[in-house]
């Protein structure tokens, strides 16, 4: 095994056993904040009302990280909890009055729409910050991109939110994809570790592409090596030395890397604003002009 290829098998061994760490440190996160939700609620004698369906994802089919709670809320509804209200959050809840519940929220709003208005509407169910009970995806963690849907990441605190963009989601689909082929170093491999075709492959970005624009699969150009120029495009805006980004795509020459390297309209436009400071400067020390600076004078 070459040298890349080690480096590169420690590499995705090493995210992998990072976001399984994560996981599990949510996974105990989850559990800790409903039962800080359950006191508070009984405290003040409320119902909790619980915002996410804790049968929805994979692993927590497999071992529930919190119960239903009194009411549980989620767009489709939850299948397996006693009493269920299937609501947009980002709209106004049915059925629940202002200043009335002790809410918990675990991992959901990295998902909506638009996260303030939800917030916002919690809020109003709950009546204080101090009845919300908020569990939020590592804003560290790759999950926190790569998860199918995900469009905001907490920063600071579970209540101040960044948007996740598609430069983002392609960049990381791009340095994940050049580990992958780091590993492989022929193929890209199913889930049978059976190598992919190329329309496979052309097909699943489609699918990809398609989720996170909203189009269909037929509109979803699909363009996998579209993935390479915006990881490079990425790491120029991002200020990277040209020769760090040519050892990043695996280039034999800088000549290559350039060829990816994809200037914006503002990097355009700062280029021509430096010009002419650069030009104003230039002209204000010239004789003639030295010369009416002192007639003014």
């Amino acid at each position: 095994m070459g040298r890349r290829r080690q480096l590169a098998t420690l590499g995705l061994a090493a995210a992998g056993l990072y976001e399984a760490t994560l996981a599990a440190a949510r996974f105990r996160r989850r559990r800790a904040v409903f039962e800080a939700a359950q006191r508070r609620a009984t405290l003040l004698g409320r119902p909790v009302v619980v915002v996410g369906d804790p049968d929805a994802g994979l692993h927590t089919r497999l071992a529930r990280a919190y119960p239903c709670g009194d009411v549980c809320i989620d767009l489709r509804g939850c299948p397996a909890c006693p009493i269920t209200i299937p609501a947009d959050i980002t709209k106004t809840i049915p059925l629940i009055n202002d200043d009335s519940v002790v809410v918990f929220v675990s991992c959901v709003l990295e998902y909506v729409a638009d996260v303030h208005a939800a917030t916002a509407e919690l809020l109003r169910i709950a009546g204080d910050p101090s009845n919300l009970f908020l569990v939020a995806v590592d804003p560290l963690s790759l999950t926190s991109i790569a998860y199918p849907g995900a469009r905001w990441r907490a920063q600071r605190g579970p209540q101040d939110w960044r948007p996740v963009t598609i430069a983002q989601k392609l960049g990381l689909a791009a340095l994940l994809g050049a580990a992958a082929y780091g590993v492989s170093d022929d193929y890209i491999l199913s889930g049978t570790s059976t190598p992919m075709t190329r329309s496979q492959v052309k097909h699943r970005v489609r699918v990809a592409e398609g989720a996170w624009l909203g189009l269909s699969c037929d509109d979803a150009r699909g363009q996998v090596h579209r993935l390479r120029h915006t990881f490079g495009s990425s790491l120029v805006r991002a200020g990277v030395n040209p020769r760090v980004i040519q050892k990043l795509m695996g280039h034999s020459s800088i000549k290559m890397t350039e060829r990816y390297m994809g200037v914006g309209d503002d990097q355009l436009q700062a280029a021509i604003v430096s010009l002419e400071g650069l030009s104003a400067k230039r002209s204000a020390n010239t004789p003639r002009a030295r010369s009416r600076k002192k007639k003014a004078l």
